[in-house]
Parts: structure tokens; sequence; C-alpha cells
């Protein structure tokens, strides 16, 4: 399966729907997938895994802290 399909599983079940998703890839250029929050090439560094995941959490966060909705 592929990214995008996983995806489009993930956003189809409510369960998974508002999940922040990466997605990594040993394939250069490709493009952007659309509901991921972030797609990197392999091999991922600890540094670009950790700041997508803190760019992926941060609407979230801020959503929350205002008592909104978000997804």
């Amino acid at each position: 399966m592929t990214g995008e399909q996983t995806l489009s599983h993930l956003r189809d079940d409510a369960a998974t729907r508002r999940i922040p998703v990466i997605i990594t890839t040993g394939d250069d250029g490709v493009p952007a997938i659309d509901g991921a929050a972030a797609i990197l090439n392999k091999p991922v560094t600890r540094e670009r895994l950790i700041a997508a995941i803190e760019a992926a959490a941060r609407p979230a966060q801020s959503a929350h802290m205002l008592g909104g909705r978000h997804g």
C-alpha cells in the first residue's frame, strides 16, 4: 500500500481521522500528499523527525489550548 492509500484509509476511519500523519519515503521528489503533516525522505535524521513531529502537533495543541476543535 502506498503512503497516499494508507493516509486515505486513516482519514476514512473516524478513530484515526484527526491523527497527524508523517510519511517517510525512499523516493526522491515525492509530491505533497493532501492530508499528510509531512513527507520526509529517507534516511530520516532524528532532528528532522522531531521537527516534523513538533510541527504536526502544534495545530492540535493550539486548538486544544484555545478550547477549539481541530481536524
